[in-house]
């Protein structure tokens, strides 16, 4: 996993860039998505009297992007950590959801029988054509 910490105002210090990047990986550890090619970009700028924090969450089939502005920069990491959090939740909820009615969609097969070739309707027109013993043969 690789997270990229950019501002135009060097608004991240090494010291909140590790606490930043601590706070990142515990949701994506959590949800077991930090691998090689996950990648998260934090922007952070000056907005007025506050800071604006967009991040943006890559792993493969996945892209989630978030924004946070607070007073201050890691106040806004936390919020956009929630969000992601919640985010990352969703999709992986939604994932779990699909396969099980996926799964749930298909009952077992179950072997078939000579009464079950056919529905009662099907089979009681072949008697009285007169042919059910012949269809059966066949």
């Amino acid at each position: 996993m690789k997270i990229d910490f950019h501002s135009p105002d060097n608004l991240f210090t090494a010291t909140l860039k590790a606490r930043c990047t601590e706070k990142f990986a515990r949701p994506i550890e959590r949800y077991k998505l930090d691998g090689e090619l996950t990648r998260v970009d934090v922007v952070a700028v000056e907005q007025h009297e506050s800071i604006g924090l967009r991040v943006r969450f890559r792993h493969p089939g996945m892209r989630i992007h978030v924004s946070a502005i607070e007073g201050e920069l890691l106040n806004a990491c936390d919020q956009a950590i929630a969000k992601l959090d919640r985010k990352l939740k969703g999709l992986i909820d939604k994932k779990s959801d699909n396969k099980r009615r996926a799964t749930a969609a298909w009952p077992e097969p179950q072997p078939l029988g000579e009464s079950d070739l056919f529905t009662e309707d099907e089979e009681e027109v072949l008697r009285d054509m007169g042919a059910l013993d012949t269809v059966l043969a066949l």
